[in-house]
């Protein structure tokens, strides 16, 4: 408690008597003496967050518990989490605000402490967050004299405020306090005789400060970040919050199974949700593999293999060579991904990885020897930051349902063919088709999947995705309804044939729905 009463104190505006003298107090409570450290008395001078008046000094409860309950949720996190977050300051403002505290205090005050957050920020982050209020910042980044330094209207707040900053430090690097009077005057005049901040014309900035003509923004440490936004920029039709649900639901699990009939992009998916697992796009911490009936579980986990020189050598398969990046590697979180994975006997190709894929079981002390051991004592356990994601395809009839055991291990997510106005949008932005030919195209697959999915020797898990209707980004369709012709004679039509093999007139029928009139 006097740990967190010290970083309140940082945003209180007291003594450092008077601050030392409370944590003081509280360290007096403990049964045994408990020096207060020396070298850390400094560090109480002064205040961190910039503000007027007493805003360190009132509400002090929802402050402390603001901390309390943020650190509790912290802690939470896994430890590739908490890398994450030090390296991301985006990231970690995005951890920081959408905390809900539950506590009776702070229940029905969730902006109560609002102070301590800006002002953790500043402290994790202090290259990208001003040491500022909340509404100061919104003053600030909204200011017409500023805005020509400012390259977009609307502009997220904190990245408006980089922008304005590194535009008035220009060349010469000068440090500057937005408190200061000389540019403080422009946002939030101190002193009556100023003129109010939404009467100054625009283009105005201060003069002692050299303007950089072209705005400076920093670049994030990482170029390849990688979030659920950008899955949706890339062109995935189904809303931000599905997708924030899909991962949860995986965060939680550790192994999750997109599901869902052909076409409806379930590779492309789950190699985007890795992505976006992990925070960026890093393909040394995404492994693919595709499942086959003659895989096995020496192929995926461990076996003997010829080694080229009349002898066997005991190799370990793409499972276990991730296991052991993981393990050593725990600030990043790392994923396999596994193509049709009911292609294969799944229980079989994983063997006792089964047990250990469990959440309740990444740790070492559940540990077990596996079939080919290097050493006698030799023992494998999964660790804590590796995920496997999984596609399933139920509307192939050569493939086996998955076993209880296995089905118990992950989380299913069912996707659906996407042909709303998202996919409309997409298909008539990037490739050019005319809206009015998509949507005829949508009525008739949106009539032929309702047919299939009322057959009662097929089902909705037969009904045609999306992806079959969906150029690749880039690629213009100069011909539309040649274009959707060839879709239907090439890749639905013979996918109809084989769903009604035992009725081809049906199928026949189908395919002639789709092209009258094109």
């Amino acid at each position: 408690m006097a740990e967190t009463l010290f970083v309140h104190l940082l945003i209180q505006d007291r003594t450092i008597a008077t601050k030392r003298e409370r944590i003081e107090t509280v360290l007096g409570w403990h049964p045994n003496t408990v020096p207060f450290p020396e070298h850390l008395n400094d560090g109480l001078s002064g205040r961190l967050v910039d503000a007027e008046g007493g805003f360190g000094n009132k509400y002090i409860s929802y402050q402390v518990g603001t901390l309390i309950e943020s650190v509790v949720h912290w802690k939470n996190l896994e430890s590739s989490d908490h890398e994450r977050l030090i390296q991301d300051p985006w990231a970690f403002r995005d951890f920081l605000f959408t905390i809900r505290f539950t506590s009776s205090l702070l229940a029905n005050k969730q902006k109560s402490g609002d102070l301590e957050r800006h002002m953790l920020l500043h402290i994790v982050h202090p290259d990208t967050f001003e040491p500022m209020l909340g509404n100061d910042k919104s003053r600030l980044a909204r200011a017409k004299a500023f805005q020509p330094l400012v390259p977009e209207p609307n502009l997220d707040t904190d990245r408006a405020i980089i922008h304005i900053r590194g535009s008035l430090e220009g060349e010469s690097g000068k440090h500057i306090r937005f408190y200061d009077e000389d540019i403080r005057k422009y946002w939030k005049p101190l002193r009556k005789g100023n003129p109010p901040v939404e009467e100054l014309e625009s283009g105005i900035v201060p003069s002692p400060i050299k303007v950089s003509p072209t705005p400076f923004l920093p670049q994030p440490k990482d170029a390849s970040r990688y979030s659920i936004n950008d899955i949706v920029s890339d062109g995935c039709f189904l809303e931000s919050s599905s997708l924030e649900d899909f991962l949860e639901h995986w965060r939680m699990k550790k192994n999750l199974i997109l599901q869902g009939p052909p076409g409806t992009g379930k590779t492309w998916l789950a190699r985007k949700l890795a992505y976006a697992l992990i925070g960026r796009k890093d393909e040394s911490k995404v492994a693919s593999v595709q499942f086959h009936p003659n895989l096995s579980y020496e192929d995926f986990v461990r076996g003997w293999r010829p080694s080229g020189e009349g002898r066997l050598d005991l190799v370990d398969g793409p499972f276990l060579s991730m296991v052991d990046a993981a393990r050593s590697d725990p600030g990043w979180r790392y994923v396999m991904v596994i193509e049709e994975i009911n292609r294969g006997n799944p229980a079989q190709v994983f063997g006792e990885m089964l047990t250990l894929l469990e959440a309740d079981k990444r740790r070492k002390d559940e540990a077990l020897g596996l079939s080919y051991r290097r050493s006698k004592d030799e023992r494998v356990y999964v660790p804590k930051n590796l995920y496997v994601i999984g596609t399933m395809n139920i509307a192939d009839r050569s493939l086996a349902l998955v076993d209880l055991a296995f089905r118990r291990r992950f989380a299913f997510e069912e996707l659906e063919p996407e042909l709303g106005q998202r996919w409309l949008d997409w298909v008539h932005e990037k490739s050019g088709v005319d809206i009015q030919l998509l949507q005829d195209i949508r009525r008739r697959l949106l009539d032929l999947n309702q047919q299939i999915a009322d057959d009662r020797t097929l089902g909705h898990q037969f009904r045609i995705g999306h992806s079959y209707v969906t150029p690749p980004p880039g690629v213009a369709i100069r011909d539309a309804p040649a274009w959707f012709r060839r879709v239907v004679e090439k890749e639905i039509g013979p996918l109809l044939v084989e769903y009604w093999f035992d009725s081809p007139e049906t199928a026949q029928q189908a395919k002639s729905d789709l092209l009258q009139g094109m």
